[in-house]
């Protein structure tokens, strides 16, 4: 009898030391690109909270980007606060910007393009300029965003993009790329590096982690 009554206050413990846990109160949600797994995602994140611990500050939400766009939209809605920055890299950001857009409430307080890949058939009319619907999209965007891309994968060379995009029949759309260096520049949203595409996750991370969060 004194064996169930111990365990049964133990029980009791640990659910109030759990209920009485800090909840964290930043989230973000990451989307990622072509060809990353879940699992891949996951080794990727185990890595950088080893590397850079601020990261274990932030809930953190993973995405590949084909994920469905319902159920990362029922995910974000989930959260309890408010102070949610929501992140596309590569092919990612094209679900990235859908799921933005999307979302009825005003969770999202930071949005970042992570050296997008914007294909043609989403956000280009037949002469490949970016559309009206692009750029609707892009005013519905919170005013903390910012885009970071490599001068090497998006402005100069379009060969190794090639490479990916060639047996999908989609190209780059660099007029969504222009619009947005345009619209953002001047208000210093605008960050560009030469390092390889591979190696953005961690440039933004770097930078995410060192940038304020609005509340």
């Amino acid at each position: 009898m004194l064996k169930y009554i111990l365990s049964f206050f133990l029980f009791i413990s640990l659910t109030n030391a759990y209920s009485q846990a800090p909840q964290k109160q930043k989230t973000l949600v990451f989307i990622s690109g072509f060809g990353h797994s879940k699992i891949g995602i996951k080794k990727m994140f185990k890595d950088f909270k080893n590397r850079y611990p601020k990261l274990n500050d932030y809930n953190i939400l993973y995405y590949t980007h084909n994920t469905r766009l319902k159920k990362i939209i029922h995910d974000i809605e989930k959260v309890e606060h408010d102070s949610i920055t929501l992140a596309g890299y590569s092919i990612g950001s094209n679900l990235a910007l859908n799921v933005a857009s999307e979302l009825k409430t005003h969770k999202i307080k930071s949005f970042t393009f992570i050296d997008p890949w914007f294909t043609s058939s989403n956000w280009a009319d037949e002469y490949d300029e970016a559309n009206n619907f692009f750029k609707e999209k892009i005013k519905k965007l919170p005013r903390n965003s910012i885009l970071l891309y490599g001068s090497d994968f998006v402005v100069k060379n379009n060969r190794g993009l090639s490479k990916v995009a060639g047996p999908f029949g989609t190209k780059q759309c660099k007029s969504c790329y222009q619009y947005l260096r345009n619209k953002w520049t001047a208000m210093g949203k605008v960050f560009k590096s030469g390092a390889g595409h591979r190696y953005f996750p961690e440039l933004y991370i770097k930078q995410f982690l060192n940038k304020p969060v609005l509340k």
